[in-house]
């Protein structure tokens, strides 16, 4: 619209010259008459006139006049350099606030995941008599504020991406709406007139060779280097997607619980922590972080699968955390607790591969694996002809040879040990496996501690049949 005021402007201006010259009127009247009162007759008159006016002088009228439209034309210029750096503020401005908006989303919506995991536990408190009405209502007013503040900038995000669209004149693509553009170039100007305005008008104000209609910088010293855009400075154009594209959802992860006795080894695998885990934007889910455990220690095997073992003697409740990602940015992550029940099982159970640990470079047993074994033992007397196969692992540190004498040492020990409390030797097959038989990563200190490891394995007549 600017850029069509200067055309009409210019248009008056060369109206305007026509005063330069002579104006020159043809003029062809004819007349009829008819004489009905007297002498009976008629008349007919035609005559031809050409007339030639030429104004050699108007006291400067015409020339003040001329000049007044070449103001005119000057006046609809700086309009549209205003309004140009009027659109390119608009731009920046709105460019600055969606790209901080998105960052702060962010935090806005870890906020909200909180504040939500907060409102939950304080319902459990209230309802074992913990919590008081009170702070729970307190806990869900700050989780809607959180949903609120959450809400209100990601409108104000997507408000501004599409002022960044307006501002480039693509908030018709950006709509998917069907449209043509001849020029969809960002153009800006600016004029500082300190003269007598004159024609024809000047294109290039700060002479640098860049037309005004495409310099983004129209006031650049005289004789400086300057880019494509007209500047000094390099211009940063960051690539603006055709389309307005959707913010970004965090993933949304549930707490898990899982039980193991204690000293035994629970395997986890990713599948079984993402199977309450969600995604509002149905991203694929991914585990990219996993903290250790308050007490007991957790690795990785090597098929992708965690594997946990609670520290010997202990009972009770460990947790640790892990992160999700949903493959999108760093911004869409989200962190969930586990908690692993640690329980000691009142009876052996022959059925299932039993753990003791030895002292840390010794073929002894610590003392909770003593009793243990003295357990095991009194299970093996009450069942009948039981097999019992018996494997000693250890861990990298050290050479091959170093851990393979040390776990035949100790697998010869445990085999003495039962056999000094009445089992038949002929039922036990004792073997030193060394590191070679790893179940966790053992570049782990957490891994290595999984890894040390003295096994029992029972073959029964109910497990043969």
């Amino acid at each position: 619209v600017a850029q069509s005021n200067i055309e009409a402007a210019q248009s008056d201006h060369r109206r305007s010259l026509k005063t330069r010259y002579p104006n020159l009127d043809l003029r062809l009247a004819t007349e009829y008459g008819d004489d009905i009162d007297g002498l009976d007759g008629n008349s007919e008159e035609t005559s031809l006139v050409l007339n030639l006016t030429y104004n050699f002088y108007s006291g400067g009228r015409n020339d003040a006049e001329q000049q007044k439209k070449i103001s005119a034309v000057y006046e609809q210029k700086e309009f549209a350099a205003r309004v140009r750096r009027q659109v390119i503020n608009t731009l920046r401005l709105s460019w600055t606030a969606d790209d901080l908006l998105v960052r702060q989303l962010e935090f806005l919506n870890a906020h909200v995941i909180k504040a939500g995991q907060t409102v939950e536990s304080y319902k459990e408190e209230f309802f074992i008599g913990q919590r008081d009405l009170v702070d729970l209502l307190d806990a869900e007013n700050e989780h809607n504020n959180a949903k609120n503040q959450y809400t209100e900038a990601r409108y104000d995000s997507l408000g501004a991406r599409y002022r960044v669209y307006e501002g480039i004149g693509r908030l018709f693509e950006a709509a998917d709406i069907a449209f043509e553009m001849k020029d969809g170039n960002l153009k800006v100007a600016r004029l500082v007139t300190d003269r007598v305005d004159k024609l024809p008008l000047p294109d290039d104000e700060d002479r640098d060779s860049k037309t005004d209609p495409l310099d983004h910088c129209d006031n650049s010293l005289i004789d400086l280097e300057v880019n494509p855009f007209g500047c000094h400075e390099p211009v940063v154009l960051t690539k603006v997607e055709p389309a307005v594209a959707r913010q970004n959802s965090a993933p949304s992860l549930t707490d898990d619980l899982f039980e193991v006795e204690t000293n035994g080894v629970l395997m986890i695998t990713p599948a079984q922590l993402l199977a309450n885990d969600s995604d509002a934007d149905s991203d694929s889910l991914e585990i990219i972080d996993v903290s250790q455990p308050d007490v007991g220690r957790l690795a990785f095997n090597t098929n992708g699968n965690l594997l946990y073992r609670s520290l010997e003697g202990f009972i009770g409740e460990d947790y640790f955390k892990y992160t999700v990602t949903d493959n999108r940015g760093g911004a869409a992550t989200a962190t969930a607790t586990v908690r692993i029940k640690v329980h000691k099982s009142e009876v052996i159970n022959l059925a299932e591969v039993q753990l003791v640990n030895f002292v840390y470079d010794e073929a002894e047993l610590t003392e909770i694996s003593k009793s243990k074994v003295k357990a095991i033992i009194e299970q093996i007397k009450q069942a009948d002809g039981v097999i019992i196969e018996i494997f000693t692992h250890t861990d990298n540190i050290g050479s091959d040879k170093y851990n393979l004498v040390l776990s035949a040492k100790r697998a010869e020990a445990l085999k003495d040990l039962l056999t000094s409390n009445g089992i038949d030797g002929a039922n036990i097959t004792a073997v030193g496996v060394g590191e070679g038989k790893p179940i966790a990563d053992n570049t782990t200190e957490a891994g290595q501690a999984i890894n040390r490891r003295g096994e029992f394995i029972f073959i029964t007549k109910e497990s043969a049949e």
